[in-house]
């Protein structure tokens, strides 16, 4: 997977479903980076650096689950956009 910091693509190469709105700016130095979140590679943290003037200033985070959408990895909704 990989992101803008505003949207995520899974490994087809298509935008995840539930995918927009991430607080993040794709003009931020550092737009988005992705963490594995546990050992069985199943988590993984996303996440997104807001850019100046946006509404939410900071850094964020967002949980993808690579079970959902077929194992092709979605966000999970409860896990996203968590202000650090």
């Amino acid at each position: 997977m990989y992101s803008d910091g505003v949207r995520i693509w899974n490994s087809s190469h298509t935008i995840v479903p539930n995918r927009n709105d991430l607080i993040g700016n794709i003009s931020s130095t550092n737009a988005a980076f992705i963490v594995l979140l546990t050992l069985n590679s199943r988590y993984f943290y996303v996440f997104t650096q807001s850019g100046v003037g946006q509404l939410e200033i900071g850094l964020h985070h967002s949980v993808v689950d690579m079970c959902l959408d077929n194992e092709l990895g979605d966000i999970m909704p409860s896990q996203k956009n968590i202000l650090l």
